[in-house]
């Protein structure tokens, strides 16, 4: 079972602050992006590839996962975070129990794969409930979308 919220910009900004994150001490994107326009080259030189050899190698050493640049964040302010997240954990609760869990033991068997996912934009004012379940004597996917807002409009 895997649970995920995801954010949009703007409802980022509004709960969180990003960190420094010290470990980042190289931008993996601009060394993948430098090694691809190496190797793209067509009059490549011994020099460039020993620069390239030389951007491999800082990746070939001996760093351990916690060394890999991944954003942080904390927590603007709880007490308008906590009520987002008891919110949508409500509705989401009512959504599943609509669909037959009434229990959690359902939920988290390891014979079937099943993700939830809550998407969060617009400043944390709208968000969307999404369920992928696995159906293994149908063999397929049933895919659950819910909005956690009032919309109109035509089907």
């Amino acid at each position: 079972m895997r649970v995920e919220y995801q954010f949009d910009a703007s409802s980022l900004k509004k709960f969180f602050e990003p960190l420094e994150n010290p470990k980042s001490q190289c931008d993996e994107i601009q060394d993948i992006v430098h090694l691809v326009e190496i190797l793209e080259d067509e009059d490549i030189t011994e020099e460039m590839i020993k620069d390239a050899q030389g951007t491999i190698s800082k990746y070939l050493q001996n760093k351990s996962e916690n060394e890999i640049f991944i954003e942080s964040f904390r927590v603007l302010d709880l007490n308008v975070f906590i009520p987002l997240l008891e919110k949508t954990i409500k509705e989401f609760e009512e959504l599943l129990k609509s669909r037959g869990f009434t229990t959690l033991g359902p939920l988290i068997s390891d014979d079937k794969t099943r993700i939830f996912k809550v998407k969060v934009w617009n400043e944390g004012n709208r968000y969307r409930f999404g369920i992928l379940l696995e159906n293994l004597e149908k063999k397929e996917f049933e895919i659950v979308l819910k909005n956690g807002f009032e919309s109109h409009g035509k089907f």
